[in-house]
């Protein structure tokens, strides 16, 4: 089993900025007006996908988000240049997977996440 701290990774995560400032819709305004929610909804929201992804890249196994997480998952890995290469590689290290389940219900977990190996 990993390490289940790594204060170094979890820094990188928590100052991860996923608002690009010269965007003309930001993520964050992104996943609000897309989802329906208030942006006070969408910070929590995104501030639950960081210590998601902080879980999953220091626990073995596959791990399931909340509907919230998930939501902010999918918008976020439609950003693909910068999912895979300034979130995966430059911050976290790795690689993280999404997995969409097999017709799971939503209260079943809507996705799965695992990092290779």
């Amino acid at each position: 089993m990993n390490d289940l701290t790594d204060p170094d990774l979890w820094n990188k995560i928590a100052s991860y900025d996923f608002d690009d400032p010269q965007a003309e819709a930001p993520f964050s305004v992104r996943l609000a007006r897309e989802n329906g929610w208030a942006p006070v909804r969408a910070k929590a929201a995104i501030d639950q996908y960081r210590r998601f992804i902080y879980l999953v890249c220091i626990s073995d196994g596959m791990l399931s988000p909340s509907p919230d997480v998930d939501r902010v998952w999918y918008l976020h890995l439609t950003y693909t240049k910068d999912y895979w290469n300034r979130f995966c590689d430059e911050t976290l290290g790795q690689e993280v997977h999404h997995y969409p389940s097999r017709g799971a219900s939503e209260s079943q977990g809507a996705s799965l996440a695992q990092r290779p190996g």
